[in-house]
């Protein structure tokens, strides 16, 4: 429960339900939503808030109420519109685009999410003023008790809402597409198919869940209103208190470690149009300040330094190479500004994102290379209508880097495929090959190799090689014996062959008899 002060100096919780102190009738859990929500949007209209907070129900009523209430106790305020009153909309310079139909029940419905019936672009803003509405001092002492207990609670906004607030409800519009929320079977409107009987028992709960489910139709999304930050500073020197000038300061920081692929440190901008593309570019030098930083975390006593990335201090590491990823979603312009943007600021900032050659290939080896990406940072593009419509996990991104077409899905927009590992597995797959390749050969020449024929054995590779071979059909040891065989048959022959030709010769000198 939240105690708050009331304007009139009363006391009372925001988690409790009473006529006199939310005479809007809103409940305690609507109200802690929107207060939570506003903690991290800072400004926001009660439209978005009901897409964010309660895309099932029918309308935003429930929302309007929870913030008249909440405006009761001092914990909101509204001054301004989306638009500033008396202002007529912008002239379309472009033929409307029909935004793509929304199920029934979804966030927006078939409408924009801008609020009107046409996909955002150059022209085509709402065609309806929409109040503004932000917390107050109080307000954000309530809504810190509703997020994590870490996250750094900014400022009012005060005054966001005079000139329309754009660019907030851009930002407010991303994060939308991001989470793409789904209805919850407790926000369906349960009134839409009859009136369901509160005191049957859980048969109800499961068609209420199939009805929500049937209703949404969304693509993923990744994470919670919870998981993001805006008015973040990185500080490349400094701390994250007392930040030094020329820090980045991106417009929202996504913290999702637990999808897939995990983004434990996502920054995230947002291009309306209203900068020039060398503005937004500049902003990645400042970036990739932040990222080399680097603190010592050696323990006291130790000589030698250990120098870990300041960014690693505050987030956690995903493991993948190089600095964090940063996203740039592009809205507010038409298709062809879109497409031009996207090419223009990924010239501008080849220095930036592409990784460095390296060959380490050595003498006589085949050529190769990997990108190092070290000091690299991810840079991925998108824009606000294929994100709305595909979600952040569809294949709506362009890594620079990648082929722009077709697009990528999230994971593969973070991959490297080029990168040191890419080449270990490739030199790893060359070796597996040559290996292959020689135990063939191998096998093949032990085919080949001949079989004595007087013990069976197969040659050795030192038998094999004998040139001019008298015994071709023998191995070395029976051709040695086969020789030696031979060379006793042959001496024994000469032997016999003298002792012949001796005989003879002693019958006729010594042997010979005397004639009387």
């Amino acid at each position: 429960m939240i105690t708050v002060v009331g304007a009139g100096g009363y006391r009372g919780e925001v988690s409790g339900l009473g006529s006199r102190l939310n005479p809007a009738g809103s409940t305690a859990a609507g109200r802690e939503d929107v207060l939570a929500a506003l903690g991290v949007w800072r400004v926001a209209t009660a439209h978005q808030l009901w897409q964010l907070t309660r895309p099932g129900s029918r309308d935003n009523k429930g929302v309007r109420n929870a913030l008249s209430d909440l405006q009761r106790h001092g914990l909101v305020v509204s001054d301004g519109f989306t638009r500033p009153r008396g202002q007529k909309p912008p002239r379309r310079r472009h033929a409307a685009v029909p935004a793509p139909a929304a199920p029934p029940g979804a966030w927006g419905g078939s409408q924009a999410a801008t609020g009107g019936g046409t996909a955002a672009g150059a022209g085509n803003r709402e065609e309806k003023a929409r109040k503004v509405w932000r917390l107050t001092p109080a307000g954000i002492e309530a809504a810190a008790q509703l997020l994590p207990p870490e996250r750094t609670m900014g400022g009012t906004a005060r005054g966001a809402g005079r000139h329309g607030a754009g660019h907030a409800m851009a930002v407010n519009e991303t994060i939308l597409a991001f989470i793409q929320p789904r209805p919850a079977a407790e926000d369906v409107d349960q009134d839409e198919d009859g009136p369901l009987d509160q005191g049957l028992p859980l048969p109800v709960d499961q068609e209420v869940h199939g009805r929500v489910a049937s209703r949404s139709g969304r693509p993923a999304g990744v994470g919670s209103i919870a998981s993001w930050t805006t008015e973040v500073v990185l500080p490349v020197t400094g701390s994250v208190s007392a930040p030094a000038k020329g820090s980045p300061r991106p417009d929202a920081v996504l913290v999702a470690p637990e999808t897939e692929p995990a983004l434990p440190f996502l920054c995230v901008e947002v291009d309306t149009g209203t900068e020039t593309v060398a503005v937004v570019a500049a902003k990645f030098e400042r970036y990739r300040r932040f990222f080399r930083r680097t603190v010592n975390e050696a323990p006291p006593g130790q000589r030698r330094p250990k120098l870990v990335p300041f960014w690693r201090t505050l987030y956690a590491d995903s493991g993948r190479e190089g600095h964090p990823p940063v996203a740039v979603v592009f809205t507010g312009v038409g298709p062809r500004s879109l497409a031009t943007r996207q090419e223009q600021l990924g010239e501008l900032t080849r220095t930036h994102w592409a990784g460095q050659a390296v060959d380490p290939s050595l003498w006589r080896q085949p050529k190769d290379w990997y990108s190092d990406y070290s000091d690299a940072i991810p840079i991925i593009v998108t824009t606000l209508d294929l994100l709305r419509e595909h979600g952040p996990l569809g294949p709506v991104w362009w890594r620079y880097g990648h082929p722009g077409e077709p697009r990528e899905t999230l994971a593969d927009a973070l991959a490297n495929p080029d990168d040191e590992q890419a080449y270990s597995e490739r030199r790893q797959r060359r070796a597996e090959a040559e290996d292959a390749r020689r135990r063939a050969e191998e096998d093949a020449r032990e085919a080949r190799r001949p079989v004595c024929a007087g013990c069976g054995e197969r040659f050795s590779d030192t038998r094999w090689s004998w040139p001019d071979d008298a015994y071709p059909d023998l191995c070395q040891r029976c051709a040695t014996e086969a020789q030696q065989a031979e060379a006793e048959r042959c001496r024994a022959e000469e032997d016999a062959a003298a002792q012949a030709a001796q005989e003879p010769g002693r019958r006729g000198f010594l042997g010979r008899r005397r004639r009387g």
